[in-house]
């Protein structure tokens, strides 16, 4: 996921202090088959999904984030989990990509995947 990430020059948006922008992971409300079938997801999966609207990938660090603390728990590139309501959402009309700007403490936990 690293390489498909935009470049910080690309996005137009320059992160400040102890912010850190995150690229939201989209969730597909139905699946289509190699056929061409819609599947509709359920109620339960779509509730299961919305936990995934708090996963992301850091796109920017702004230059004081971890600051205070003893080392930096996440890098460009990196998987997070953030607070359901942490951080501001920003939309990108070029791309039709949401992001969300989170103060460094939003991050809850780095994937190693």
């Amino acid at each position: 996921m690293k390489n498909d990430l935009p470049k910080p020059e690309d996005l137009g948006i320059k992160v400040c202090g102890d912010r850190v922008l995150v690229l939201v992971e989209e969730i597909k409300d139905e699946i289509t088959t190699d056929g061409g079938l819609v599947i509709p997801q359920t109620g339960k999966e779509k509730e299961m999904n919305r936990a995934a609207q708090n996963i992301g990938h850091v796109v920017q660090i702004g230059s004081l984030a971890w600051d205070d603390m003893p080392e930096k728990w996440a890098d460009v590139g990196d998987r997070v989990s953030y607070g359901k309501y942490a951080g501001t959402n920003i939309h990108d009309p070029k791309t039709d990509k949401t992001y969300r700007m989170l103060v460094d403490t939003d991050i809850n936990a780095v994937y190693l995947d």
